[in-house]
């Protein structure tokens, strides 16, 4: 057996320490080692029975044998590295895209003029053609359909999302009474997406067993929100939409609200979260609220998109999407590899019952002080990339064994950047240092943080995903035209629609492929880099609207955020090891 490290394998450096946590982009494995075990295996971990049996290595024989069980020592060949990935990422997309959850669009229109939503990208279609509303017959050939895309009720998401534009207008009340009504006499119940303002018209049809949860955009202080969330009669919007989530949670609905967060608006952040404690609000589980990332400058967004949630009642909600406020995390529903755990001198296992005073500080041989000493800054593999190039690195394998030791190589990878969510994620965790009320309002982390402090707490490996969200998986949208999407930010773009559902389903396989077609392994970029199980691979829809094509990633600086979480998750743990709070994290990020 030939042993060399895992190209899958993540270091980020405890600074001031002397050790690494170590996370595997298959296994899902996070381990606490010392600083000789990461530089042992980021100089390429190469080694053999023989020299394990004539210690060689500057390891024991148990800490080698655990690394290789963990994933971060591997027999596997680049290429069969790939290989398996590959294979696994087809399989986690069979088991998410079983389930079908559905959407509800009823209508384009909407009573606010926000400048960075998305339905200024469809304002070309004419000043009349957002007018258009569900009715009484669409609404009930919606439900027929439902059943034809999947026969199989007990794999329809209990929940339906009711959509827009803004479904909850106060005109539209009696349609979304039909639609809710015939819904439950069917057995769903439902949740919506809503800017919140004419809620208060909507009192009978709130509560458990009608719309259930309601997400809510409220983008900072009075003023600011104000002038962001614009009402098309130019009347203040702030205190009646408060008024109204103060109405809602008194009726038991489940309030997610959401703050699209720039530069300009950062620093409300710190007195909304205020605000919502001194409501009492964040002391409800039935209250979240999070910020979200306005990418950039004059970028259309999708302002009702949902990025993160509670992890509550995940059996109850509805969407296998990742986007949606009343969608299952995708990663709840992947199975994970058996991996052992362990606690030994060299590893400590943080994926059961860890325990950072369990933390051997065993001191170096001569020998392994020497190997620590001689870590070669240009090993054969980039232990920090964060893209893998399998054929170069299989030949390098190859030459390897043949020659018996580590050539130093030039790091040929290319690695993405995208310092604007980096920073933002980083300003978020300094502001939360000197505010702590700021934790009423969590960072848009792509629920890194909560997966990461689950492992911590001994609740098993990371959860993995092949897929972003439930368009790739078993979503459908039924908009008022009678044309069927499977993503929510391409809805009334005609080339994205992927079939119709007037008297007959009728499906566009060519586009329901581009989006049913997709997971990690199908992405070329994806396909090569070891975030890709904890980051889905990205938001197809953006990829799509910059031009990029259907099998290209949206990695939106995902590498260095789960660098920066993982950390934080770490610190607050170690920080507060016996009074972890009820976790109030676990969010679905999308967008």
């Amino acid at each position: 057996m030939r042993l060399h490290t895992s190209l899958y394998t993540i270091y980020i450096e405890l600074r001031d320490s002397g050790h690494y946590l170590l996370v595997h982009g298959y296994t899902g494995a996070i381990d606490l080692v010392e600083r000789h075990v990461a530089d042992f295996l980021r100089r390429g971990g190469l080694v053999t029975q023989e020299d394990i049996a004539t210690g060689r290595v500057p390891l024991t024989s148990e800490t080698i044998e655990i690394l290789r069980r963990r994933g971060y020592l591997t027999d596997r060949s680049p290429l069969g590295e790939r290989e398996h990935v590959k294979k696994m990422a087809q399989l986690f997309q069979k088991i998410t895209s079983k389930k079908c959850s559905f959407l509800f669009l009823v209508a384009y229109d909407c009573n606010f003029r926000c400048p960075y939503c998305f339905e200024n990208s469809i304002s070309a279609s004419g000043k009349g053609w957002s007018k258009k509303v569900f009715s009484k017959e669409m609404s009930d050939r919606a439900y027929q359909a439902m059943l034809e895309l999947q026969p199989n009720r007990d794999q329809h998401s209990r929940m339906i999302t009711l959509y827009g534009g803004e479904p909850l207008l106060a005109e539209n009340y009696e349609i979304v009474s039909y639609v809710v009504k015939q819904g439950i006499k069917r057995g769903y119940t439902f949740s919506a997406i809503t800017n919140g303002y004419d809620l208060d018209r909507y009192a009978s049809l709130l509560g458990p067993g009608m719309i259930e949860s309601v997400q809510i955009t409220i983008d900072g202080m009075p003023d600011t929100h104000n002038k962001r969330r614009i009402h098309y009669l130019g009347v203040s919007t702030f205190n009646h939409i408060m008024d109204n989530v103060d109405r809602v949670l008194r009726a038991g609905v489940n309030v997610s609200i959401r703050v699209n967060t720039d530069f300009s608006n950062f620093a409300d952040l710190d007195q909304l979260s205020a605000v919502f404690r001194d409501k009492g609000w964040s002391d409800m589980s039935s209250f979240s609220a999070y910020s979200a990332l306005v990418t950039a400058a004059g970028e259309s967004i999708q302002c009702n998109t949902v990025m993160s949630r509670k992890a509550k009642k995940p059996e109850t909600n509805s969407s296998s999407c990742g986007c949606s406020s009343s969608s299952t995390p995708a990663t709840q529903l992947i199975p994970t590899i058996d991996i052992p755990q362990c606690s030994i001198s060299d590893v400590t296992s943080v994926s059961s019952s860890f325990r950072p005073s369990r933390i051997d500080t065993t001191r170096l041989t001569a020998s392994e002080k020497h190997a620590e000493q001689e870590t070669p800054r240009n090993s054969a593999f980039d232990p920090d990339a964060q893209y893998i190039d399998f054929d170069e690195e299989e030949k390098r394998i190859h030459q390897l064994m043949i020659d018996g030791r580590w050539a130093e190589v030039c790091n040929q990878t290319v690695g993405l950047e995208l310092m604007p969510r980096a920073h933002f994620t980083q300003q978020y965790y300094d502001q939360l240092k000197q505010h702590p009320q700021l934790k009423a309002i969590s960072c848009q982390d792509f629920g890194i943080k909560a997966l990461v402090k689950k492992v911590l707490r001994g609740e098993g490996l990371m959860s993995r995903r092949s897929t972003f969200c439930g368009a790739q998986d078993g979503m459908f949208i039924f908009d008022p035209y009678g044309d069927l999407y499977t993503c929510w930010e391409v809805v009334g773009m005609g080339k994205y629609k992927v079939g119709t559902y007037g008297e007959k389903v009728v499906m566009d396989k060519e586009e329901l492929d581009n989006w049913r077609g997709r997971n990690i392994s199908t992405v070329p970029a994806c396909s090569k880099c070891k975030y890709a199980f904890f980051c889905g691979g990205g938001c197809e829809a953006h990829a799509l609207l910059e031009g990029r094509g259907p099998r290209s990633p949206y990695c939106d600086g995902f590498p260095p955020v789960f660098r920066t979480v993982v950390l934080e998750a770490y610190k607050e743990f170690v920080e507060a090891p016996s009074s972890i709070e009820a976790e109030k994290e676990l969010r679905l990020q999308c967008y």
